[in-house]
């Protein structure tokens, strides 16, 4: 007595630019993730490494470059330097002795990270076998609406470029912007 009605859902369709778009999005998105994971491992390894209270509880040296001079007592740094103590709270180091030192020493003044250049994150963000495949699968398009000889699918083809152009533009904006985030954090 009762009939089951079927009711009729139209599907999605399928072709080869929706999973081409499907694919570069969930790529890059992926992508996206393994580099933040990789950027937050390395400024945790690097933040370990720095730590003062995990340096001197593996029983290094704060810098292997020379004495640890906030540890040494004043009698201990002037001798070190080959100052008298007296004579140097009193009166310093002489201009000729300054001058000297300099040269021997350096200037005293902290060295500098190397700075990453634009061009440098933006290949960091690119250099990767996912966007190499998106490039590919731009290229093969450009050539095929090149070649083609119908109007339409000259038109779909080149679409399908700007649109995965896009996808690969947006997405290393992005890294680059949350690396950049990361690292003044």
């Amino acid at each position: 007595k009762h009939e089951a009605k079927l009711q009729h859902f139209p599907l999605p369709v399928f072709n080869t630019r929706t999973a081409t778009f499907l694919l570069a999005s969930s790529v890059l998105h992926s992508e996206n993730k393994a580099s933040l994971r990789r950027h937050k491992k390395q400024t945790n390894k690097h933040k370990e490494q720095t730590n003062p209270t995990t340096i001197m509880s593996q029983g290094q040296q704060a810098s292997d470059e020379g004495p640890q001079w906030h540890a040494m007592s004043a009698e201990d740094a002037c001798a070190e330097l080959g100052l008298k103590l007296e004579h140097a709270v009193k009166n310093g180091i002489t201009t000729a002795d300054a001058k000297q030192r300099l040269e021997r020493y350096g200037p005293n003044a902290l060295t500098e990270k190397e700075k990453t250049t634009l061009l440098q994150r933006i290949w960091k963000q690119v250099n990767n076998v996912l966007v190499a495949i998106l490039v590919f699968v731009a290229v093969v398009s450009l050539v095929k609406g090149i070649i083609t000889d119908k109007a339409e699918d000259r038109v779909t083809n080149f679409i399908e470029v700007g649109l995965i152009t896009f996808v690969i533009t947006l997405n290393t904006a992005i890294g680059i912007f949350q690396e950049g985030s990361a690292e003044k954090a």
